[in-house]
């Protein structure tokens, strides 16, 4: 029998999964002037930029960034 290894981070996965983005995705098109097709763009950066942020231990709560 193998032993169990516990590990050290778990990540969770919530936009789109739990969170309706619908809303914010139209402010986000608005600001871009229209432009639906950086959407995509946008949203993989979001993703990033907040999973660096909050691995590397600088996370700030919203509304917070400079």
């Amino acid at each position: 029998m193998e032993p169990k290894i516990k590990p050290k981070v778990l990540f969770f996965d919530v936009n789109e999964t739990l969170l309706d983005l619908t809303q914010m995705k139209k402010q986000v098109a608005d600001a871009l002037g229209g432009n639906d097709h950086l959407l995509p763009l946008w949203f993989t950066t979001m993703l990033q930029y907040s999973l660096v942020m909050s691995a590397s231990g600088r996370y700030e709560p919203k509304g917070s960034y400079r």
